[in-house]
């Protein structure tokens, strides 16, 4: 999955006079750092690399939980266009290796592969940085270690995976900020993480202060529940969904559930900063 990083400006207060500053947003799909890569090979290695872990047994879900999807990974590298023909309802490889389905995970089980998708993100931070973006938030990464192997020297880090209140998920949100930046209670929001099912959390908000044109912004980043993007949450099936297989008709429904029941937290928060600026 690629997702578009966003910009946005604003002039921020720098001692007595304003200066121009970006905010950008960017999903990182599925960052990892070296130590939480290790064990994600190991742990898929061990299982077979499984893409579904439904039969697996309790003590092997309990370890992959925590840990990216075994077959999440679309294997490639930028662009997006070397996923170039589609095969059972997946896109394959056209150049990276021969016909090797995108969302297999093989590929990257050796860290000097993961690092050349690495090697691409931290040239586009080092980019975003030069172009004046100061603050960045990120989305879908395992820990502040992972987001810290990429940003450019001087700049701090802070994800939700270290944060208090945060459940233990294999994929989180966070903040990276430039040298000279100054970022204020720096807080998770763990009731974006209920999804009304307690065995299965989702990831939560990630809030800060930052100081623009000399008043205190409150900030969120959220990454919400994925899989209900193109149809209403509160819609029934369409007839599409039901030519699906059951078990997708499910996990649409589920999807939707969860996001719906997201919603009330997400109006909460903003309901609380509304008597302010907020983004």
């Amino acid at each position: 999955m690629f997702a578009a990083i966003v910009v946005a400006w604003a002039s921020v207060s720098a001692q007595a006079d304003a200066i121009p500053i970006g905010i950008a947003t960017w999903n990182l799909n599925w960052l990892m750092d070296t130590a939480t890569h290790a064990r994600w090979n190991d742990a898929c290695t061990r299982h077979g690399w499984p893409r579904d872990t439904a039969s697996l047994d309790a003590a092997a879900r309990t370890e992959l939980a925590t840990l990216p999807f075994c077959n999440v990974h679309n294997g490639m590298r930028f662009p997006p266009e070397v996923c170039a023909s589609i095969a059972n309802d997946w896109p394959h490889a056209a150049r990276y290796p021969a016909a090797h389905p995108c969302r297999d995970t093989a590929d990257l089980a050796v860290w000097d592969q993961y690092e050349r998708k690495l090697a691409t993100q931290r040239a586009i931070f080092a980019a975003l940085a030069q172009s004046g973006v100061r603050v960045v938030a990120v989305q879908e990464v395992a820990s502040a270690a992972a987001v810290a192997a990429l940003v450019p020297p001087g700049w701090k880090v802070s994800t939700t995976h270290e944060l208090p209140g945060t459940p233990r998920i294999a994929q989180h949100v966070g903040v990276a900020w430039a040298p000279g930046v100054t970022l204020r209670a720096i807080a998770a929001v763990p009731e974006l993480a209920d999804s009304g099912i307690a065995e299965r959390p989702l990831r939560p908000g990630l809030a800060f202060t930052l100081t623009v044109a000399g008043k205190p912004v409150r900030m969120l980043v959220v990454h919400l529940k994925a899989g209900c993007r193109s149809r209403s949450i509160d819609a029934p099936l369409t007839p599409r969904d039901a030519r699906l297989s059951a078990d997708r008709q499910d996990q649409i429904a589920t999807d939707c559930a969860m996001l719906r029941f997201q919603v009330p937290a997400l109006e909460a928060w903003i309901d609380a900063h509304a008597g302010g600026d907020f983004a």
